[in-house]
This record gives structure tokens, C-alpha cells and sequence, in this order.
């Protein structure tokens, strides 16, 4: 997986699904009482999962540079 495709995963998916989630939840449901309560727990889900997904992210990207530079360090 090329760095490009890892960034569209990562920055662009979650909130393409919160969109598309949120659509079908409400051809699914409609004008339920409680869909603003169900559609509010939904975007908090994605929202955690986004920021999870952002910060192990950060952290792969720590360590590759890090073994990068290591890795340089010693044949250099």
C-alpha cells in the first residue's frame, strides 16, 4: 500500500461513511423519535474511530521514520 492510498484511508473514509451512514440510518429509520439520538451516537462512534485511526497513524509514521533514520545512521 503506496503512502497516497494510506492517507485517503486514513483522512478521507471515515468521514465519507459518516456521511453515507448517516444517509441510510435515515431511509432505514425516517423520522423516528429517537433518530437524532441514534444518528448523535453514530457520529460519536466514527468520530472516536477517526481519532484512533489519525493517532495509530502518527505512531506508524513515528516509528518508520525513526527505523529510517536508524537504519541510515548505521550504513551511513
Amino acid at each position: 500500500m503506496n503512502d497516497r492510498f494510506l492517507l485517503f484511508v486514513i483522512y478521507a473514509t471515515t468521514p465519507i461513511m459518516l456521511v453515507l451512514g448517516l444517509g441510510v440510518m435515515y431511509l432505514l429509520i425516517g423520522d423516528h423519535p429517537w433518530f437524532l439520538y441514534m444518528a448523535a451516537g453514530y457520529v460519536v462512534l466514527l468520530v472516536i474511530l477517526y481519532l484512533t485511526k489519525i493517532s495509530l497513524f502518527r505512531t506508524l509514521l513515528k516509528k518508520r521514520d525513526s527505523a529510517l533514520a536508524e537504519k541510515q545512521d548505521s550504513h551511513g
